[in-house]
C-alpha cells in the first residue's frame, strides 16, 4: 500500500521541481540544466526542428536569466517583467513588476512560489504563481544588484550580490543574516551565473571572487574559506562552484579546483587557455569550456578525458549534460553537440552574433524532451526538439491584456 502511495505522489509532482528542502539553480547541484527525466536526446543537429519566438518586434535588451519550468511553463526574468511561456499554446504571459529594475538573475521557483532578484533597483522579491495571476508577496532592498539565481534551503532563501554579500530570508520575508564576504572585481557585474551559490545538507558554499566561503545556511556561521590560485598566479574566481557528492569544482583562471569537503583539500587540472564558463558533472565526469576548449575531466581522478578543440569563440555559459551527450554553447551562439564518452562532434550549429558588451548569455536547458535556449541574437527563445525541417515561431501581436501570441510561418 506504501508502495502505491508513493508512486501516486511521484506521479502528482509538477514537471521541474524538486520537492527536496534545498534547491538549486540548473535543476540541481550538479547544474546539469536537466529538469525531470531525459526520455530522448539529440544524437545530432541534423535532423532537428527548432522554433524561435521573439520577446519583442523591435530591438530590446537581451536575455541573461535562463528559462525554469513550472507546472507545464517556463518562467524567466527580462526587463522589468516576469515571463512565462506556455509551449503548448505557443504563448508568452508577460508580468510586469511596478517599480522593478531589470531581471538578469534565473528565476528560482518552489511550490508555485518564484524568488528573483533584480539590478537597479536592487531588490529580492517573491511572487506566488495563482490562477494565471502573479502576486507579489514581498520585496526586500539588498546592498548590491543580484545578478545569479536564488536557492533555497529548508526555510532559507538565499541570495548572492555582486556587492559581495549573501542575504538569508525566510521564506515569508523576514531577514536572517547579512554577511559580506568580499568585493567582487567591476568585471563580475555582467556576468550573472558567476555568483550563483550553491547548497547541500544545510551548507552554502560561495565565490566570493577570490576564494570559495562555506556557511551554514540557519544562521550565516562561516564553516571555511579557502583561497584559490592557479598554476599561472591568477587568484580571481571565474565561475559558479557545482557540487558533486563530496566533491566541490570551480574554475579559476586556467585551472578547474576540485575541493573535497571531508578533507578541504584542493586537486587541480590545468588546462591551455583561461575560462569564464561554469562546470557542470554528471557524478562520474565533470565538463567545463576554457575559452574557444571544451573539456571532460574525471571527477575522481581529475584526469583529462576529452578536449574538443574546434570551439569557434569562448564560452561564458554553462553546460548542458544529458545521458549520452553534452551541449556546449558559446559567446557566438555557436552550438556544440558532443558524445560524452568520446567528446567526438555531433552537431554544430554556426556562429549567429556576439553577446553584446561581454556580458553573460544565458544557458540551455533540457525538459520534456527538449532542449530550451534563450539567444542574444534574436531576442528569442529557442526550442529543439527531434524532427525533420524547420518552423518558426515570431512575434506578431501585443495585445491590451498583456498576452503575446505565437503564430505559425
Amino acid at each position: 500500500m506504501i508502495s502505491i502511495v508513493a508512486a501516486l505522489f511521484f506521479f502528482l509532482i509538477p514537471d521541474g521541481i524538486c520537492l527536496a528542502s534545498e534547491v538549486n539553480y540548473r535543476g540541481g547541484p550538479c547544474h546539469t540544466g536537466v529538469y525531470g527525466q531525459v526520455d530522448e536526446e539529440p544524437d545530432n543537429l541534423e535532423y532537428k526542428k527548432y522554433f524561435t519566438y521573439h520577446l519583442r518586434n523591435r530591438k530590446s535588451l537581451p536575455v541573461s536569466s535562463s528559462p525554469v519550468p513550472w507546472d507545464g511553463k517556463l518562467y524567466f526574468g527580462y526587463r522589468d517583467a516576469i515571463m512565462a511561456f506556455d509551449p503548448v499554446r505557443g504563448s508568452f504571459r508577460e508580468y510586469r513588476v511596478e517599480g522593478a529594475g531589470s531581471f538578469t538573475a534565473t528565476p528560482l521557483i518552489v511550490d508555485g512560489r518564484i524568488y528573483i532578484g533584480s539590478g537597479r533597483p536592487m531588490r529580492v522579491y517573491a511572487f506566488q504563481v495563482k490562477d494565471a495571476r502573479l502576486i507579489k508577496l514581498w520585496q526586500k532592498d539588498v546592498s548590491g544588484p543580484v545578478d545569479a539565481p536564488a536557492v533555497l534551503s529548508g526555510e532559507r532563501v538565499l541570495f548572492n550580490t555582486t556587492g559581495g554579500e549573501l542575504f538569508g530570508f525566510t521564506t515569508e520575508g523576514d531577514q536572517v543574516f547579512r554577511i559580506k564576504h568580499t568585493r567582487f572585481p567591476v568585471k563580475y557585474k555582467d556576468c550573472a551565473n558567476y555568483t550563483a551559490p550553491v547548497v547541500a545538507d544545510g551548507n552554502v558554499y560561495v565565490n566570493t571572487g577570490y576564494s570559495i566561503k562555506a556557511f551554514r545556511v540557519h544562521d550565516g556561521s562561516e564553516l571555511f574559506n579557502i583561497k584559490l590560485i592557479d598554476g599561472t598566479g591568477s587568484r580571481e574566481v571565474y565561475s559558479s562552484p557545482c557540487l558533486s557528492g563530496n566533491f566541490l569544482f570551480v574554475v579559476i583562471g586556467r585551472t578547474l579546483c576540485r575541493i573535497d569537503l571531508r578533507t578541504r583539500g584542493v586537486m587541480e587540472f590545468l588546462s591551455e587557455s583561461d575560462g569564464r564558463g561554469s562546470p557542470a558533472c554528471d557524478g562520474e565526469r565533470v565538463f567545463f569550456s576554457m575559452d574557444r576548449l571544451h573539456y571532460c575531466v574525471d571527477v575522481n581522478t581529475m584526469e583529462l578525458l576529452w578536449v574538443f578543440r574546434e570551439g569557434y569563440s569562448n564560452s561564458r555559459t554553462t553546460p548542458l549534460v544529458l545521458s549520452k551527450c553534452v551541449l556546449f554553447t558559446d559567446i557566438h551562439e555557436c552550438i556544440y553537440l558532443l558524445d560524452k564518452e568520446s567528446g567526438d562532434l555531433l552537431g554544430y550549429e554556426p556562429k549567429r552574433r556576439m553577446a553584446e558588451s561581454g556580458r553573460h548569455p544565458a544557458s540551455p536547458i533540457y525538459w520534456q524532451n527538449r532542449i530550451f535556449w534563450l539567444t542574444w541574437s534574436e531576442y528569442s527563445l529557442r526550442i529543439y526538439f527531434k524532427g525533420e525541417g524547420d518552423k518558426t515561431w515570431r512575434f506578431w501581436k501585443n495585445s491590451e491584456d498583456g498576452h503575446e501570441y505565437g503564430r505559425i510561418f
